[in-house]
């Protein structure tokens, strides 16, 4: 006979296996059917355009280990959307098994090392757009005006699904924990953190140098005092703070990226912090994580980095430090409740069913996401042509639809009035040819009209530059600079005719 134990593991893997690879992937294997195998789809804020050929060859930083790759991947024949497809497939079922492996060695048994890998990777669906009662909350904190001085995470994705970053970021981070807690040793840590996504590496150093301070003080009695870590949790606060200061000095100080962060050293409050730290409260007296440093540093990390400001004179998007790592530590935290809880018949069957329900809550999103009729049929041969010979003279009404259709052919360029042209790192590449685009479209007045709202958005995204997102500046700024003047008369335009679709 089967040992009951042994069939209870084979299910888990069963459902973690449906929750994790293929209720995330639902869109774009049905894309794939109806297109007849062509893809272009997003499933994370901004991915078609940071899964394009452009920004893998514009951006720069040269321990982004990401943006090589994804060039890479390009030069050998992958588009934006296959890359993405590709990566979503591997990536979370990594990460969710090295989870399932740290939590082993931390001793958990078989069953409860895997429901912590599957509660880890989709709980994140809670805090944010596929949770519509938690999306009404976060926007009436926008209206309200409380994004003054409250951040919270606003994506309707788990941060693990969104490729490049921190998809691959947490691919290195959960590989050099797993090798850290194996090895008893902080080195691999420090090894990782100058390759990891901004908006982790900040919350990460700050657990690691917790860690590394309070096993260093345990060994030597530095420090003999009832709240220890919390001096501990301070000093790393300021390192880390200073850190980000220092990089902003010698690295952002004249550069383009400076203009979009406001100075500010008001304080904020982290959500995610509060919310972790309530469920750390709530811990069972009898578990042994109920006194532990570690889960305290862990519950201060979101609130640390949404604090750097303090030391450092600016903020940089506290809300990415929420929806890229907050949630996870939120997580963490209420993963570690639920194990630490007596364990029910019903535990098992009803956390994997949750896992299950998040994950097509996280689903059902995507297929909105992706709502356009386009997406689901076959490109017109005509289309093809259009996109393999010049992207940017084919129009489609709009701006989103529009980079989405850039991701369609490998190291294509962007479509003609495809939003992430606007970004930072390709708007002075772009900007010339989109005025041309501009008038040609303004020379018929039917289009124009049609094409009004899409040419509206571009305008504005090239004017700023988008540093006027209110995520950006949560209202501590008022003054936005003109980056380019979007009524300038353009020179040296083609005679290329444009390809509008549908």
């Amino acid at each position: 006979m089967t040992d009951p134990a042994s069939r209870e593991i084979k299910w888990f893997k069963g459902v973690f296996f449906l929750a994790i690879i293929i209720l995330p992937n639902l869109f774009p294997l049905c894309q794939l059917f109806f297109t007849k195998g062509y893809l272009y789809y997003q499933n994370a804020f901004d991915e078609y355009s940071y899964l394009s050929f452009e920004a893998a060859s514009l951006e720069t930083g040269l321990l982004r280990f990401s943006r090589y790759l994804i060039r890479w991947f390009h030069e050998i024949g992958f588009s934006s959307g296959y890359i993405n497809f590709v990566f979503d497939l591997v990536c979370p079922g990594v990460i969710a098994y090295f989870i399932f492996k740290i939590f082993s060695l931390l001793e958990f048994d078989h069953s409860k090392s895997l429901l912590a890998a599957g509660l880890i990777i989709i709980l994140p669906v809670l805090m944010g757009g596929s949770n519509p009662v938690y999306s009404k909350l976060f926007y009436s904190t926008v209206s309200s005006g409380w994004v003054y001085w409250l951040v919270l995470p606003e994506a309707y994705y788990p941060p693990f699904y969104r490729t490049p970053e921190p998809q691959l970021s947490y691919l290195l981070m959960v590989f050099v924990v797993y090798l850290s807690v194996k090895r008893k040793s902080f080195v691999p840590l420090y090894f990782a953190a100058p390759f990891l996504y901004g908006f982790l590496r900040v919350p990460y150093l700050f657990i690691v140098f917790s860690c590394h301070l309070s096993e260093i003080n345990k060994k030597h009695n530095f420090v003999q005092m009832k709240y220890a870590s919390w001096l501990i949790g301070l000093i790393s606060y300021v390192l880390v703070s200073a850190m980000v200061g220092l990089y902003y000095e010698f690295s952002l100080k004249d550069v383009l990226k400076a203009d979009f962060l406001p100075a500010t050293r008001l304080p904020l409050f982290s959500g995610t912090f509060g919310l972790s730290l309530l469920v750390w409260k709530l811990l069972p007296r009898s578990s042994r994580w109920k006194s532990s440093e570690f889960i305290g540093f862990v519950v201060a990390a979101p609130l640390a980095a949404a604090n750097t400001q303090a030391i450092s004179g600016f903020i940089s998007q506290p809300i990415n430090f929420e929806q890229s790592f907050g949630v996870v530590c939120l997580s963490f935290l209420v993963t570690i409740f639920i194990l630490s809880l007596k364990k029910q018949k019903w535990m098992v069957p009803a956390l994997s069913s949750l896992v299950v329900l998040l994950s097509l809550a996280y689903s059902i999103q995507i297929f909105r996401v992706n709502s356009n009729p386009i997406q689901l049929e076959e490109p017109p041969q005509k289309l093809i042509e259009a996109l393999h010979e010049d992207p940017f003279n084919v129009v489609f009404e709009d701006t989103t639809l529009g980079s989405m259709m850039s991701m369609l052919l490998p190291r294509q360029s962007f479509t003609a009035l495809a939003i992430s042209q606007s970004y930072s790192f390709g708007a002075p590449r772009y900007f010339e040819k989109y005025l041309c685009l501009k008038e040609k479209i303004k020379q018929d007045p039917g289009k124009f009209d049609k094409y009004k709202s899409a040419l509206m958005n571009l305008d504005k995204g090239y004017a700023h530059l988008h540093s006027d997102f209110i995520f950006m500046h949560l209202n501590r700024r008022k003054d936005f600079p003109i980056y380019f003047d979007v009524n300038k008369k353009p020179e040296n335009c083609d005679s290329g005719k444009l390809y509008f679709y549908p």
